[in-house]
């Protein structure tokens, strides 16, 4: 048994949620399947079950929502594991190969019915030791059981009837007892250059007793089955990252690799959403642009360069309740 498994199961966590993304770079959309498990402090399960649907060409009038909660009593949620979960109900089906199901509203329906084939081998772990993820401190544990996944099948919004033939995705899990204070989290697979690419960001503002708290980040690039990963406690704090003008920049620099990611979104292009409690969100999607450069004797010169119009999928948290009154999680 895992030690991911071993976790759920004592039942040490407040929330455990798995997102399965799904982009059409070329259609311009991207949808979010969602996964909540909370746990509050009354000890009453919740699970909630969301659709995001992101349309890059028409944002104003195709942006929508639709969440359903369930009786746990009615369903069925097991873990299988580091890569997997498994959850049954009457309308909705989520594995960790497949997805089915349909969410309603008095305006919408969305009908969906993905399949798609999971690669252990490219899976990634944000803290770098067993230890991270056994006990309490960091209080949120993140992975990603599958980064690069092509997933097949069609998607339903309305009369509109999508069919997916290997499109990019990814499937992440983020589950404990609470999360940062706030943060920015990006992951992007779908880059025009190739298909053999992926990058995952993530900066964040732990909840600390200190009048002033850092900002850390963790970067990892999946470059043609070559991993590239600045996760040690030490590169939490070197690595260097900044937001403004809806933009978030991060480098990153080892002895012989240069890595520099500037990502920019729209606010037309996200939505508030509810995680868990008072942890509210923007989700959508955003552009971003990759600079690998490699160190060749003193000279320093650009190898790769990747370049998503809007592909990557983007995440921005805070504490606060109310996120219209207060500026996009400035990290300066």
């Amino acid at each position: 048994m895992s030690h991911f498994s071993l976790y759920n199961q004592n039942g040490n966590y407040s929330q455990d949620i798995w997102i399965l993304k799904v982009h059409d770079t070329e259609k311009r959309f991207a949808f979010w399947f969602q996964l909540s498990h909370i746990i509050s402090k009354k000890g009453s399960p919740q699970i909630v079950f969301s659709v995001s649907y992101f349309n890059a060409l028409n944002p104003e009038k195709e942006n929508r929502l639709l969440t359903q909660r369930f009786n746990p009593e009615q369903c069925s949620l097991q873990f299988t594991g580091e890569n997997g979960l498994i959850f049954q109900s009457d309308s909705v089906v989520m594995t960790e190969h497949n997805s089915k199901g349909t969410l309603s509203t008095f305006h919408d329906t969305i009908k969906w019915n993905l399949d798609w084939f999971a690669d252990p081998d490219t899976s990634f772990r944000y803290f770098p030791s067993d230890r991270f993820y056994r006990y309490s401190v960091p209080a949120v544990k993140m992975f990603t059981p599958n980064p690069l996944l092509r997933i097949d099948g069609k998607i339903s919004v309305g009369e509109l009837d999508i069919s997916l033939e290997s499109t990019p995705g990814v499937q992440s899990h983020v589950w404990g007892d609470s999360l940062p204070k706030r943060f920015t989290w990006l992951q992007c697979n779908a880059f025009e250059e190739t298909d053999f690419a992926e990058i995952e960001a993530f900066t964040f503002t732990p909840f600390s007793r200190f009048p002033v708290n850092p900002n850390l980040s963790i970067l990892r690039m999946n470059l043609f089955q070559e991993q590239h990963t600045f996760n040690t406690v030490s590169d939490m704090f070197k690595l260097n990252a900044s937001t403004g003008d809806n933009s978030y920049i991060l480098a990153a620099e080892s002895d012989s690799l240069r890595i520099q990611l500037q990502s920019r979104y729209e606010t037309d292009f996200l939505m508030v959403q509810n995680l868990s409690g008072s942890h509210l969100a923007y989700t959508g999607i955003a552009g971003m642009q990759v600079s690998v450069s490699e160190k060749k004797g003193e000279t320093w010169s650009v190898s790769q360069k990747l370049t998503s119009q809007s592909g990557a999928n983007l995440m921005l948290h805070t504490s606060n309740q109310n996120l219209k009154d207060n500026p996009l999680l400035s990290l300066n």
